[in-house]
């Protein structure tokens, strides 16, 4: 055999007379000389082809059946596939005893022909139940009989959770793999067809009979897939998912104690020996013991252990001597012996106290709380420094500290530490030396594991007093009577009390109106000399005082003054007063009036005199006079002649004080005549005349209108007139001769 395989190798040299069969061990063909070796080739390139496998080489896809010579072909009608389709279902019950429901099931299932009980699958669950799955094969058109059957005799000691019935049309698979083994059939003859014939190289026919054997396989695999799809087509199946209820109360319940807590302390490793050897000494059991060393040496460590009910109390007083509890939660956990329910009449027993107990250091945990305050200094360098030195002193843990003093007129400096809660005190004292607290805000953290109630975080912003601003601001009005000097006496007091000068504006331009603005800031302390130099200066008559809200960064310390100076000969009358007096002379009586308002050292503000053609004279005076000085003038005024008028108005809004001012208006005219300058013997002659002229030209414009307007209208109506009647007049006919009279 080894030699005809390698003979086999090189190309044969077919002689053309024929050979003697030759029998090749282990194949089932035989080799003939003289045959052409294409016909093998060409089978191996046709099993080779990619693709799907070849059609039957028969009857090739759109040809038609062979018949016998000088017949006519027909072609093949394709056979109309019947449709295939599965069926299945599942369902879900709780009943009370899985046996039961077993057989239920099975009793339902046996009269069905053709009908059985697949496969009964059940476990045991933690909690006491039984739960399992009963698969069920039954003809299809039996299954939604099935189904109602067993929801009625399920049902009685159950109750149906789900249930999902549905089918599945196959037909296009089926179809596909009968097409499919057909077409592999087709190739195994074809294949042993070439085979059988025995023609071409060995290596060929080597290579049929391996691609032969590929094809069966897929034969066999397509036969198998068609016998499952009819075996599931006829017989439906039914998987039904049982589960029992709740099945017995337990016997016996167990009563454990849950401590879970956590203990502050200094040392963690040494309290991690202590609980070791107090759980020994209380002859507990430890289940979990863990020690762990963080970064710059912070410890933390957990330990879970067991202990007698009799010996949890003072273990747990213990734990309070080691360190702080941070941390406590206690709670009881019962379980029962075998079901999750307890009976009313179970026995209650106590098991051990289980402790989950956690040991951290302080400097492990953040604080809960933390300050955030906002200092206003003086001097912002050595309040920092004398903050720093107090810090240090209660063993204070500083996170940063920076001092910035590039810009002197504006130093800073932040300090981040903490404290403990004991030494709070001694710290408050610090921050109230180092400067007047602008802001302050307290924030806590939630409780929990991660923080502590010992200790207070600190983060402190220190700023120059100078660049605080004030939060309350007073806005002054002042009046003075010589506005120059109370300026310069102003601005000398607030220079004396140590004041901050903001603006300061003194405008001289107009001599009869003087001004001035002056904005200074001084700390609270001296804010009476301050208010002592203001009543000094002049008479404040607007005074308003505004405060910043709450959470603006301002200070107590210090206040804002915005001040600003007027004459007080610019001043609004509080009092007006209105007189009108007849006098004999007025330029005698004004001459009067200007000496009384002399006396009270008032000002004239306005002074106007008039004389009409008649020798009527009227002067209107006004002056502003001091306003307790008013009341009094105006009697003596109202001497001076006879009062035609008098009348006083008050306004509520002009400033009050040494500097309020009273305006008086007056109207002096002399006597009247007996007979007036419209009653004389002239007026009323020139009156009369008046009249008659007005009459004389009314009635001269009348005339003019008639003979312009009415006479040309009149001519010329009449004229159309006479020309209508003659237009209109008849014409004369012969003579109408009489009658004779007949005798």
């Amino acid at each position: 055999t080894t030699k005809s395989n390698d003979r086999a190798k090189k190309p044969l040299s077919l002689p053309q007379q024929p050979m003697t069969a030759q029998s090749v061990p282990g194949v089932d063909f035989q080799i003939t000389r003289g045959i052409d070796p294409s016909t093998i080739r060409d089978a191996i390139d046709a099993i080779n082809a990619a693709g799907k496998p070849p059609s039957n080489p028969m009857n090739p896809p759109g040809s038609t059946t062979p018949t016998a010579p000088g017949t006519t072909q027909r072609p093949v009608t394709p056979a109309v596939a019947k449709k295939i389709v599965i069926r299945s279902g599942e369902m879900e019950f709780e009943v009370d005893s899985f046996d039961n429901a077993v057989a239920a099931v099975t009793a339902l299932t046996a009269p069905i022909p053709g009908g059985y009980v697949s496969t009964v699958n059940s476990e045991k669950l933690p909690n006491g139940k039984v739960r399992g799955a009963v698969v069920v094969r039954i003809p299809p058109e039996k299954l939604d009989q099935f189904v109602l059957d067993l929801r009625r005799d399920l049902g009685k000691a159950g109750e149906l959770k789900g249930q999902k019935i549905g089918s599945q049309d196959i037909t296009k698979q089926y179809t596909d793999l009968e097409s499919r083994l057909r077409a592999a059939r087709a190739m195994e003859e074809r294949l042993l067809k070439i085979i059988k014939d025995g023609t071409g190289e060995i290596k060929d026919l080597l290579a049929a009979e391996k691609e032969l054997g590929v094809w069966r396989t897929k034969i066999e695999e397509t036969e198998g897939e068609l016998k499952y799809y009819a075996s599931l087509a006829a017989m439906s199946t039914l998987t039904i998912t049982i589960t029992e209820k709740e099945i017995r109360a337990a016997v016996g319940v167990t009563e454990n104690e849950r401590v879970n807590t956590g203990v502050e302390v200094e040392d963690v490793e040494a309290a991690f020996r202590s609980v070791q050897t107090l759980v020994a000494g209380a002859k507990g059991r430890i289940t979990k013991s863990e020690l762990k060393q963080h970064a710059a040496g912070q410890f933390s460590a957990t330990l879970n252990f067991e202990v007698a009910p009799e010996n949890a109390g003072p273990v747990r007083d213990r734990l309070k001597q080691i360190g702080r509890v941070a941390r406590l939660e206690i709670d009881r956990v019962q379980q029962s012996d075998g079901g999750p329910n307890v009976a009313k009449n179970a026995t209650v027993k106590r098991g051990d106290t289980l402790f989950f107990l956690e040991l951290y250091n302080l400097a492990n945990i953040a604080p809960r709380e933390t300050a955030t305050l906002t200092l206003s200094a003086a001097d912002v360098s050595a309040a920092y420094q004398a903050l720093r030195d107090a810090v240090a002193k209660v063993n204070g843990r500083v996170f940063v500290a920076n001092l910035n003093e590039q810009d002197k007129r504006n130093v800073t400096a932040t300090l981040d530490f903490e404290a403990k809660r004991a030494d709070e005190a001694a710290v408050r004292t610090a921050l109230a030396a180092a400067g007047d607290t602008i802001s302050r805000s307290v924030a806590r953290q939630p409780e929990g594991k991660d923080y502590t109630d010992t200790k207070i975080h600190y983060k402190v912003t220190l700023a120059s007093a100078d660049r605080i601003r004030p939060r309350d601001t007073a806005v002054l009005t002042l009046v003075a009577a010589d506005v120059s000097t109370a300026y310069q006496s102003l601005r000398d007091a607030v220079a004396k009390a140590g004041g901050h000068v903001i603006v300061a504006a003194l405008n001289e331009q107009d001599k009869q109106n003087v001004t001035a603005q002056f904005t200074f800031e001084v700390k609270r302390a001296d804010a009476g000399a301050v208010r002592a130099a203001l009543d000094t200066a002049g008479d404040v008559v607007g005074r308003t005082v505004t405060r910043a809200a709450e959470g603006e960064a301002t200070t107590d310390a210090k206040l804002l003054y915005q001040v600003g100076l007027t004459s007080a000969t610019h001043l609004k009358p509080r009092e007006i007063a209105t007189l009108e007096l007849e006098v004999p002379n007025v330029e005698t009586a004004a001459a009067a009036v200007r000496a009384y308002v002399g006396e009270v050292k008032g000002t004239q503000r306005d002074a106007r005199t008039s004389r009409d053609p008649e020798g009527k004279i009227k002067a209107e005076l006004v002056f502003d006079v001091p306003l307790a000085a008013a009341s009094p003038l105006i009697e003596k005024l109202k001497g001076t002649g006879k009062v035609r008028l008098s009348q006083t108005v008050r306004d509520p809004q002009a400033a009050e004080g040494k500097f309020a001012l009273a305006r008086v208006e007056m109207t002096l005219t002399n006597a009247e005549a007996i007979v007036g300058p419209e009653d004389g013997v002239w007026p009323k002659v020139k009156k009369g005349l008046s009249y008659s002229a007005n009459v004389l030209l009314t009635s001269l414009t009348w005339v003019v209108f008639g003979l312009c307007v009415v006479l040309p209208w009149a001519l010329l109506g009449f004229g159309g007139y006479k020309l209508v009647r003659r237009v209109m007049k008849p014409a004369a006919g012969p003579p109408i001769t009489p009658p004779a009279t007949v005798a």
